[in-house]
């Protein structure tokens, strides 16, 4: 499946959405802007742009 417009490939995570309703990251990779994994089941999967987290530069964090 091709990467949708304007998602942004390093926050782009797969999803499945098992029927307890648990949700699982499935591991994926971009091949030729295309997204490509494996799901072991006919299942429900989701692709999901998430928030990176990112530390303030005055945090002291990096100490």
């Amino acid at each position: 499946m091709a990467v949708p417009q304007g998602i942004e490939t390093d926050r782009l995570q797969v999803v499945h959405i098992k029927s307890d309703g648990t949700v699982e990251v499935v591991k994926h990779e971009i091949v030729n802007g295309k997204i490509v994994f494996k799901c072991d089941s006919f299942s429900i999967c989701a692709l999901v742009e998430v928030e990176v987290e990112t530390i303030p530069a005055d945090s002291g964090a990096a100490e």
